[in-house]
């Protein structure tokens, strides 16, 4: 009963085998670029967000009246650790902005506002809302 046990492996089978470890080292090093790219694109669009929220609600809080165009077609930086985001407020007419929600092309009654902080890596990030005179 002397049964010799062949362990070794043909060429094709050695080939086949760092083929298939190539690839799944290829798709594991693809996530983990992408990942390690992505971090700091998802930190940027929070902070961007957290920052247009604040400046959203800065806007919601002034006078109807007061509600106006700022820093539009030229953002101004946040200055301080948020000096690469920068911020504007942009108001329209309802008749420009959704037409289909009525008419008020002088603003007497209605504003749509839309505030937007920039950053290199994301474009920007907008919260847009309407602004009534009847909310004060």
């Amino acid at each position: 009963m002397n049964k010799k046990i062949n362990l070794g492996f043909t060429l094709t089978e050695l080939v086949m085998v760092i083929v298939v470890t190539t690839i799944v080292a290829a798709g594991l090093a693809s996530a983990v670029i992408n990942t390690i790219i992505g971090i700091p694109r998802v930190e940027t669009i929070s902070t961007a967000t957290a920052l247009c929220a604040g400046e959203a609600d800065r806007v919601r809080a002034l006078p109807f009246a007061s509600v106006a165009d700022q820093n539009r077609d030229s953002p101004a930086s946040f200055g301080g650790s948020f000096a690469n985001y920068s911020w504007e407020v942009r108001v329209d007419s309802i008749d420009t902005a959704q037409p289909n929600l009525g008419s008020d092309p002088t603003m007497q009654n209605y504003k749509v506002v839309e505030v937007r902080v920039y950053n290199s890596l994301i474009n920007y990030v907008s919260i847009k809302f309407l602004r009534t005179k009847y909310t004060e």
